[in-house]
């Protein structure tokens, strides 16, 4: 019931920020939720380091997150730049007092893409002239699929999908998870944007489906080099916000650049 709650709270605030903000407020929500994120993702991946550098990876995660404000894609490349040779410059001046110096930046850099960047494709995509239509889709396309997977998954599952890396998914509820994403996107889109031809509109959602397996399992890695079950427990019953979101985070870019290019 827990996590029921907190899922249906999630989901109407979710609605009100998309429907009833405009996008400095978007982005701002976004910041916000991208620096909880980063806090959870460093707090696994750089555990051994006191809490200045991690901050240091919040901070320069941010900056490609605001450069999206500008809705354009360059920007947000540009940003990505300069958050990178700010942490190379940092790299180099306290390369001594730092502890595997290598190690911090590459992790660092890891989170910087991982979050940073691909969470501002949310403000990118939302910029667009259909983006309240395109943000609905597509997040009902990854719940749908998420939800999908895990119920196939527990009746029918029997062959392991990756066992060494998340033991719990299987073959069945990844191709249940495809289909039932698939689905709920066709139906979303003949919903909100009718005009769209509905067979290649069905073989992005495929696809979409399928990379939104490929973020959950990348968190997953994460999770496990971290020695740790979830990336945090600020959402009850859910565990923490990068748990809900792997998904999202890595097929947003995907949807945002088929449509900026027009093949959705």
């Amino acid at each position: 019931m827990t996590r029921i709650i907190t899922g249906v709270l999630a989901g109407i605030g979710w609605l009100l920020l998309v429907f009833y903000s405009n996008l400095h407020i978007f982005l701002a929500v976004i910041c916000i939720v991208a620096v909880i994120m980063l806090h959870e993702f460093y707090r696994i991946s750089l555990k051994n380091y006191q809490e200045g550098p991690k901050l240091l990876g919040v901070l320069l995660g941010i900056i490609p997150l605001i450069a999206s404000l500008s809705g354009r894609p360059e920007t947000v490349s540009a940003g990505l730049f300069l958050s990178l040779l700010l942490l190379f410059c940092f790299t180099i001046c306290r390369y001594s007092a730092l502890k595997d110096p290598f190690n911090y930046m590459t992790k660092l850099l890891f989170g910087i893409i991982y979050i940073g960047f691909c969470a501002a494709h949310l403000v990118l995509l939302r910029a667009r002239p259909e983006g309240t239509d395109l943000l609905l889709i597509l997040t009902s396309l990854i719940i749908a699929s998420d939800s999908v997977a895990y119920y196939t998954g527990r009746l029918f599952g029997t062959k392991k999908l990756c066992p060494a890396v998340s033991p719990g998914k299987t073959v069945q509820g990844f191709v249940g998870g495809i289909l039932g994403g698939a689905i709920t996107g066709i139906i979303m889109t003949r919903l909100l944007l009718p005009q769209k031809n509905l067979l290649p509109v069905a073989a992005v959602f495929i696809v979409i489906a399928a990379i939104g397996v490929v973020g959950d399992l990348t968190e997953s890695i994460i999770k496990r080099s971290g020695d740790t079950k979830d990336s945090g427990s600020i959402l009850p019953g859910h565990g923490g916000v990068l748990d809900r979101l792997d998904s999202l985070l890595i097929t947003t870019p995907v949807f945002f650049y088929l449509t900026y290019y027009g093949i959705f």
